[in-house]
């Protein structure tokens, strides 16, 4: 029993992603039977989720650099050039 609460607690650690919802609460752990039988195989754990840990990294990047142009846009002054008379 012991085992298996640590290992519960090992993937919702350090494998769940769980979003925030509309009330600010952080979306419950549902049941994750999968990752609990990865988590008893180290070597099969990483081979699944090293792969989704990439892709949600390069995510990251990808909305950070959005995000950096998107500051330095506004932050640009705006010249404004007057119609010639």
């Amino acid at each position: 029993m012991i085992l298996v609460l640590e290992l519960f607690n090992y993937v919702a650690h350090h494998g769940l992603l769980r979003d925030c919802r509309a009330d600010g609460a952080i979306e419950p752990i549902g049941p994750h039977a999968g990752s609990i039988l990865l988590a008893l195989i180290p070597p099969l754990w990483r081979r699944v989720m090293d792969p989704r840990i990439d892709r949600l990294e390069a995510r990251s990047e990808a909305m950070r650099s959005i995000a950096r142009d998107a500051e330095d846009a506004a932050a640009e002054p705006v010249v404004e050039v007057a119609a010639p008379s």
